[in-house]
């Protein structure tokens, strides 16, 4: 039967399964510590790091999740931005380019002003961050994400080419 085969799985891993959960745990609390404003919820590693990292590199503050954007800068200031934070880490193929779903701003929503995109390595440190003009990139570089025959949101594709006008940062090792 599936079920003992499954159940076998389980046991096998679950020593493993036990450390991660350990480790897990202990990385939150650290990361927690970067944002003690900032009730990080679900498990997210990758999503959280990219707003804490972007919040500092701009001297910004992270928002509740209620908002349409992740993190402000200047709040109530001629030069306020409101970043809406995408991040993935770098993997091999070329999934780790695409945004994750970008959610619909609602009528009467105060939209984002840029939408920033940072890259993690593969041991969660920056990579790079790309910003882009929000009225820019809406109608230049959105595409629909379907989701069971639905548009969902929209997703954004970090391209090849014409990237470098809107890296921001970049570790060079």
């Amino acid at each position: 039967m599936a079920k003992k085969e499954m159940e076998k799985a389980q046991s096998e891993l679950k020593t493993v399964l036990n450390e991660l959960y350990k480790i897990h745990d202990k990385v939150h609390k650290e990361i927690q510590k970067q944002a003690p404003k900032f009730k990080l919820k679900g498990n997210e590693t990758v999503g959280w790091l990219g707003e804490i990292y972007t919040a500092k590199f701009y001297g910004g503050e992270i928002v509740k999740d209620e908002s349409s954007y992740d993190v402000i800068v200047n709040e109530d200031k001629e030069d306020e931005k409101r970043l809406e934070v995408k991040t993935r880490r770098r993997t091999s193929g070329s999934s780790w380019r695409n945004s994750g779903v970008i959610g619909f701003t609602k009528i009467g929503e105060v939209p984002p002003t840029h939408l920033i995109f940072v890259i993690l390595k593969n041991n969660y440190t920056i990579e790079s961050i790309y910003e882009f003009e929000w009225d820019d990139v809406s109608t230049t570089r959105f595409r629909d994400s379907i989701v069971k025959k639905k548009v969902r949101g929209y997703f954004v594709r970090l391209l090849d080419t014409d990237n470098e006008n809107h890296r921001r940062y970049f570790f060079e090792s």
